[in-house]
């Protein structure tokens, strides 16, 4: 899992899958808030193998499948 929420200090901290650029968003522990802010700011959160993954751009995501499958559908 790539996001952790600090319930004590109300941030989530989402982690890119790929190259491990960190992102946090104060003011919530909700995921459903924190994808929200996420996905404004240009991040793609990916369900994938009964995981949900989190990367940076798209760059990141293609990058990550390339890897390690041998598709980069979303």
């Amino acid at each position: 899992m790539s996001k952790y929420s600090d319930y004590d200090f109300e941030t989530v901290t989402a982690q890119c899958d790929n190259c491990g650029r960190e992102y946090e968003i104060y003011g919530t522990t909700d995921y459903k808030e924190a994808n929200a802010e996420l996905r404004i700011d240009g991040w793609i959160n990916t369900w994938r193998d009964g995981t949900f993954l989190d990367f940076c751009s798209k760059e990141c995501r293609d990058a990550y499948f390339k890897e390690r499958h041998s598709d980069t559908r979303s």
